[in-house]
């Protein structure tokens, strides 16, 4: 079964791993104070024993962390004519859907719930799996008419000019463990070659490219990938409620951001 994720879900996951972290620092901890006492070494601190050889492990590898807030352009906005189009095409599914459901009733085989009904209301039937809700369809032409109604009320003024946000608010961070290894933390699903291209340009070090940072801003695709077209670039943005894919020169933008982060922390 498939369950979207709450915010429960994700303190849920973080305190586990957390947990597990805690518990190998001690244990690291641990055997650390066991050789140390076979050498004779003392090693504590106000905290304890333990307390202390983790402070000195967290000293010795020279953490440290900063984060930046940036703007990312948004690509070419909708016009009017085109929101108009796509609710015109989309008022159009639906109906076609609804009238070859009906057709195809009978009353000896009840309807199955449909598109948002059977997601948030009655459980639907469990012969429906994972790409009957989810790559449904009827589902995709309501949710991208109900995107093209809001952009059209809530993006343009009385004479049909675009008044809504050019530009995304984003929030990236940094965590360096030294001079060998490097977090890097995006909002949102950043595509794997600007990744590449991130970890090629950390050499020497290892980078490690972390999503989902503060929340998301949906899928962050590469220069090349805004020329081909895809689902990433040409329709996923509306199911996070922005009026456009991200700008093409994003990729160029985060590698930016890293520079600047990664200048700071090295201060």
């Amino acid at each position: 079964e498939f369950a979207e994720g709450t915010y429960q879900d994700a303190q849920r996951i973080a305190a586990s791993i957390a947990h597990t972290l805690e518990t190998s620092l001690a244990q690291t901890a641990g055997s650390d104070l066991s050789r140390a006492g076979e050498s004779g070494e003392t090693l504590t601190n106000k905290s304890g024993p333990a307390g202390g050889v983790q402070s000195r492990w967290l000293q010795s590898c020279g953490l440290r962390a900063a984060a930046k807030n940036a703007l990312l352009p948004y690509a070419i906005q909708p016009s009017l004519a085109e929101l108009d189009a796509l609710i015109l095409e989309c008022e159009t599914r639906i109906n076609d859907a609804g009238e070859g459901a009906a057709a195809a009733q009978t009353p000896q085989t009840p309807r199955a719930p449909q598109g948002v009904a059977a997601l948030h209301g009655a459980p639907a039937p469990k012969a429906q799996n994972f790409a009957a809700t989810h790559g449904a369809p009827l589902l995709e032409a309501q949710s991208f008419l109900a995107w093209a109604r809001r952009i059209k009320r809530q993006c343009f003024d009385a004479q049909g000019r675009y008044k809504g946000p050019r530009a995304t608010r984003a929030r990236f961070g940094l965590l360096s463990l030294g001079e060998e290894f490097q977090l890097f933390a995006v909002p949102g699903e950043l595509f794997c070659r600007i990744g590449m291209g991130l970890k090629k340009r950390a050499l020497p070090a290892k980078l490690l490219v972390c999503g989902y940072y503060g929340g998301t801003v949906g899928y962050i695709p590469s220069e090349e990938a805004c020329s081909q077209g895809g689902y990433e670039v040409e329709s996923a943005y509306r199911y996070y409620g922005a009026p456009a894919a991200l700008s093409p020169d994003t990729e160029q933008r985060i590698h930016a951001i890293v520079e600047a982060l990664r200048r700071e922390v090295a201060r």
